[in-house]
């Protein structure tokens, strides 16, 4: 078979893009609270995100898990770690801990004061082949310039993993080491919007 070289000359700017194009979500129903997530996952850790049908709520749902190596994850709801609020979740001793921050500058992030977390306690969890943690975020989309919009079909994120524990694991306002994996990924939250939202939201205590 002869494959002219003009054809795989035009080719190569298709696959350089391919190569450096962000990874997406995909559609992942969690067995613990039967909540349908948009999920990505690299690097030992992973981040879901569910929202209200119609586009027009400031809350979330937020599923993150690690492995046994993964002593804390991050994911941004803006494209830039900087300057996005920022969901975090660690194990500590059987239990997980779950935080809001706002990075300022490329230092432990501070905590957010603009949002609410709180736990889904049948998605939350610690085993021994890693942990998981699943909240309902009230007011995490309320600020337009720290996440993306109400209305969005795709949000542009950030991810982070570290394999050293906050400073004070069992304080939610801990310090945290610098990450060792970082990233970027396109979430589908117009998929990931449901008409269960209320239903799902209404298991957080």
């Amino acid at each position: 078979m002869h494959i002219s070289l003009s054809l795989v000359t035009s080719l190569l700017p298709l696959l350089s893009l391919a190569e450096n194009a962000p990874a997406s979500t995909s559609a992942y129903m969690d067995a613990a609270t039967g909540i349908q997530f948009q999920k990505f996952s690299a690097s030992g850790m992973s981040i879901g995100l569910a929202l209200p049908d119609g586009g027009n709520s400031p809350d979330l749902i937020a599923q993150m898990t690690g492995d046994p190596n993964t002593k804390w994850a991050g994911a941004s709801l803006g494209p830039a770690m900087v300057g996005s609020v920022l969901i975090m979740a660690w194990p500590n001793e059987g239990t997980v801990q779950t935080s809001l921050r706002q990075a300022t500058t490329f230092a432990s992030p501070p905590v957010y004061a603009g949002a609410t977390l709180t736990p889904i306690a049948k998605g939350t969890f610690v085993t021994e082949t890693g942990w998981q943690a699943t909240m309902l975020c009230k007011g995490c989309l309320a600020n337009a310039t720290l996440a993306f919009a109400q209305g969005d079909m795709s949000a542009n994120m950030g991810y982070v993993s570290a394999t050293a524990a906050p400073i004070t694991p069992a304080d939610v306002a801990s310090p945290v080491a610098k990450h060792d994996v970082f990233g970027k990924y396109v979430s589908a939250v117009g998929a990931a919007r449901s008409a269960m939202f209320a239903t799902w939201a209404g298991m957080a205590a």
